[in-house]
């Protein structure tokens, strides 16, 4: 994926994206210094999160192609609200490659440190997509662009 590794090396200065997930009917490349954990342990539908080695995380799950969209947000929602307490929520769409991606921001307060979560949900090929990704507020405008670096590099894959 030559044009993800130029978008990295282009925008974001110390990162490049050589490591590629390809499993479970999706790729996608992600930074060569995050940790990636694709176990399957109990859960029903395939899921897969790369990590940062700070606090910001990127993370997919697949669910069957007949999911509710809106209620997979809520429940989401609903499992961060039950994690973290109170949340400020707010609507967001993004184009990404072209395809308009639904989803939520979330805004909250743990252990005494803010942190922004992004929630986005689509349909690619036999399933719905549910891409999470977060990180604390002093790194998550950086992280933004890896995050985006990387979902383009899954809707390309």
């Amino acid at each position: 994926m030559p044009g993800v590794c130029h978008l990295f090396t282009n925008y974001i200065e110390g990162f490049s994206m050589p490591a590629q997930f390809d499993r479970f009917g999706i790729s996608f490349a992600f930074p060569d210094n995050w940790s990636l954990d694709d176990s399957e342990d109990d859960l029903p539908f395939p899921s897969v999160t790369v990590s940062s080695p700070e606090t910001a995380f990127w993370s997919v799950s697949l669910h069957s192609r007949d999911t509710n969209v809106q209620e997979l947000i809520e429940t989401t929602i609903q499992a961060i609200r039950g994690e973290y307490g109170n949340l400020d929520v707010q609507e967001i769409c993004d184009d990404f490659e072209g395809q308009s991606i639904h989803g939520c921001e979330l805004n909250f307060c743990y252990l005494d440190l803010f942190s922004t979560a992004q929630i986005r949900v689509f349909r690619r090929n036999h399933h719905v997509c549910l891409l999470i990704c977060q990180a604390e507020d002093h790194e998550f405008e950086t992280m933004r662009l890896v995050f985006d670096a990387i979902t383009t590099s899954l809707l390309r894959g």
